[in-house]
């Protein structure tokens, strides 16, 4: 159900020639690719991330791939926890466009808020940093319906049960002696040790 053909604009416009600012083609296919475009379209990512006030702009790997993604001529658009819900299993999310040119001020542009099915985008991203609280969670539970209709990268099954800070636990030899513990006497008994 995740395999869908991507037709262009009915210009037959390469998706490499979209975008924010029309360029020439530079695919890396023969000059003549008109037949080859025309089984493309560009396709809508969302991603699921933390506010854009509150990333480390030098680090989030996030925006460069909404860069890159834009320049390829696809669209992006964001969306935060709190902006997931479910209406009997189908999920939606509060969604807002987003353009990203690491050459302007401000870095991103976003655009109007959307209500929309995850489902009516081609790919979710859940792209939110730890914590692993409540609210991450609740969220997993709504991406995991979406996940049925759509491609959902960072699983919702998968980091619910496999932590990303716990998984080298699980590899014998992988991670130092460590404690995972609340307590404090715990830890100041495995610092003793």
């Amino acid at each position: 159900p995740w395999v869908r053909s991507f037709p262009v604009d009915a210009a037959g416009a390469c998706p490499a020639s979209l975008g924010r600012r029309a360029r020439r083609c530079t695919c890396p296919l023969p000059a003549d690719h008109t037949r080859l475009r025309r089984r493309f379209r560009p396709m809508e990512f969302l991603f699921v991330m933390d506010p854009l006030e509150v990333l480390i702009l030098e680090t989030e790997t996030s925006l460069l791939l909404m860069e890159e993604a834009g320049r390829r001529g696809h669209r992006c658009a964001v969306a935060h926890l709190q902006d997931l819900y479910l209406v009997d299993r189908t999920a939606r999310a509060w969604t807002r466009p987003i353009a990203v040119d690491d050459e302007s001020r401000p870095l991103a542009r976003l655009g109007a808020e959307e209500d929309r099915s995850l489902d009516s985008f081609d790919l979710v991203m859940m792209r939110k940093d730890p914590p692993v609280d409540l609210e991450y969670l609740n969220a997993l539970l709504v991406l995991e319906p979406a996940s049925e209709r759509v491609p959902v990268i960072n699983h919702p099954v998968g980091l619910r049960q496999s932590n990303e800070k716990l998984l080298p636990l699980e590899l014998p030899g992988a991670a130092a002696a460590s404690v995972l513990t609340a307590d404090p006497r715990v830890v100041a008994e495995f610092v003793r040790e």
